[in-house]
């Protein structure tokens, strides 16, 4: 399925429809074609098999336009090609939602906090890599239970990190910047070889008292 020229995803290609049921059952790739921007507001969510924005040289998905919570969920691989770009569109309450289930690669543009307030936090499922040329903004990310996620470019988170009971991030030798605070639950694993820079005015550490021993490989408070 490829979105058609629309300014929102309230209806289709040709003016007609509402939500249209192929990007609302997960079983379809959506591609937001060059130079087309979709924007996921209140007449309904996305729920796709493979999502692709941009086509190598633009391409846009918006994630919220009021305050209705919108949530996007993407059973396997959220593609952002050059030129292109997935941001959050307004301040949800609660936050929009982002849902990944297979790998992300970010050779675009992903800001996910581009002003405080105006958000989507992330939930990671399942074995991922998350690669790409360029760094991907991000605000709160949770590791979802069950998930096992190896990072092969430098991370930008401007919330929280939290890594839940079974889940395990292998940080790939690179440097992540985390402002919010950082929780391991039960079980959860960080498997350290890079560097964690805690950039916000407060970080806390671990505030879960579930949490297992949290281990660093290099350590930056800014």
């Amino acid at each position: 399925v490829s979105a058609g020229l629309t300014s929102s995803w309230t209806r289709n290609s040709d003016g007609s429809g509402g939500n249209p049921a192929s990007v609302t059952d997960g079983l379809n790739t959506l591609i937001v074609q060059n130079g087309h921007t979709v924007t996921v507001d209140n007449g309904g969510n996305l729920d796709v098999k493979n999502l692709v924005i941009g086509q190598g040289t633009a391409g846009r998905l918006v994630i919220g336009a009021n305050s209705t919570q919108q949530q996007v969920v993407v059973r396997e691989n959220l593609d952002v090609n050059a030129g292109a770009s997935l941001s959050a569109g307004s301040a949800g309450a609660p936050s929009h939602l982002l849902r990944v289930y297979g790998n992300i690669l970010n050779n675009g543009d992903i800001n996910l906090r581009p002003s405080p307030g105006v958000v989507v936090n992330t939930e990671l499922f399942g074995a991922m890599v998350i690669a790409g040329a360029n760094v991907p903004l991000f605000n709160d990310v949770t590791f979802k239970s069950g998930s096992s996620a190896l990072t092969e470019v430098e991370l930008n988170i401007d919330g929280s990190v939290t890594i839940e009971a079974g889940a395990a991030w292998s940080d790939g030798g690179f440097e992540h910047h985390v402002a919010g605070n950082w929780s391991v639950i039960g079980n959860g694993q960080f498997n350290a070889t890079g560097t964690i820079v805690f950039d916000g005015m407060i970080n806390t550490v671990n505030d879960n008292p579930s949490g297992a021993l949290v281990a660093f490989h290099n350590l930056v408070f800014q």
